[in-house]
């Protein structure tokens, strides 16, 4: 039983060591710089950006069912001062 899991560790350990130098030795492709031709037609600064909207801040409306519940809220506490 040992055994198998000292060969599933040596294994794992195995596979990671390859991916690890894989990836230390692979060459990655250089960046092109933008724009690839120098001169090319670039847009305007700020021409991609749509026109800004107007922020309009409203006030929130008063929920009538909040309104009700907190008319109950005040009726129950008036009835428990009553009984008391």
């Amino acid at each position: 039983m040992i055994g198998i899991v000292r060969d599933t560790w040596r294994a794992v350990l195995i596979v990671v060591v390859v991916v690890l130098l894989r990836e230390g030795f692979s060459e990655r492709p250089a960046v092109p710089s933008w724009p690839a031709q120098p001169g090319a037609w670039q847009p305007a600064p700020g021409a991609w950006q749509p026109a800004p909207t107007p922020i309009v801040v409203t006030q929130p409306q008063e929920r009538p069912l909040r309104r009700v519940a907190a008319a109950l809220t005040e009726l129950g506490d008036s009835v428990i001062g009553v009984v008391r």
